[in-house]
């Protein structure tokens, strides 16, 4: 008896080693692999300095500022203004940015939005940005709607509140935020997305500087502090 009781601990324990191997595994597989399947996802291509100069001078003002290595720029071809921050770390990130933000915003607001973007980056929430996307994609997939609500609980409500106000700390001039975020918030109006097509991409709605997918109204808002017209109004203090 004692024998078959030895082996079955064995095997339990067996069976709880491998599940933590394979745990681990896929947990590292998702933290080293997220941040390029959400640039794949969303159509990111890399820019370099010669490509986007103002873009490149403004982000190495920012960094400098700030204590932060220069992040990749990358570029998705999109008429909606937007941006995110994507990376493990400061020394392995990425700013994403529509080239409907570049062609709209003035530098002002540009500064604003880098600022807000290389915030995440400051404050390490660019790895979850990546990391949660993933992670609830396949929610995504079967339940549309539900991923994206899952991801933006797994980073933290809020994060886009608190970035704003780590943001105009560094910023030239704190106002341009507030204007960038209300040309962003184009309503019915605004351009619609083509970026948010795939489950990962579709997950990282609540990331970007400000929600795709025009504005959000109704129960999403309630208490949220992300929704832009609560961060437009905090920010009227600077």
């Amino acid at each position: 008896m004692a024998g078959v009781i030895a082996g079955v601990v064995s095997g339990a324990l067996t069976a709880a080693s491998v599940a933590a191997v394979v745990l681990v595994a896929v947990w590292l597989m998702t933290w080293w692999g997220a941040k390029p399947m959400v640039l794949r996802s969303v159509g990111a291509v890399e820019a370099g300095p010669h490509d986007l100069p103002r873009i490149s001078n403004l982000v190495e003002g920012l960094c400098a500022s700030m204590g932060l290595p220069s992040p990749r720029i990358y570029l998705v071809e999109d008429a909606l203004p937007d941006a995110i921050a994507v990376g493990r770390h400061p020394g392995a990130s990425a700013i994403v940015l529509t080239t409907g933000l570049i062609e709209e915003m003035d530098p002002v607001q540009l500064e604003g939005v880098l600022a807000h973007e290389l915030a995440h980056v400051k404050r390490g929430e660019a790895s979850l940005a990546a990391v949660g996307a993933v992670v609830a994609a396949p929610v995504t997939m079967l339940v549309p709607g539900t991923g994206e609500l899952l991801a933006h609980r797994l980073v933290g409500r809020g994060r886009e509140f608190g970035a704003d106000q780590s943001a105009v700390e560094v910023t030239r001039y704190p106002p341009g935020l507030a204007a960038a975020l209300a040309a962003m918030d184009g309503g019915l109006d605004a351009p619609r997305s083509a970026m948010l097509t795939g489950a990962v991409a579709r997950s990282t709605r609540w990331m970007w500087t400000v929600a795709p997918g025009g504005r959000v109204t109704g129960d999403e808002l309630i208490g949220e502090l992300d929704a832009p017209y609560v961060r437009i109004a905090a920010l009227q203090e600077y």
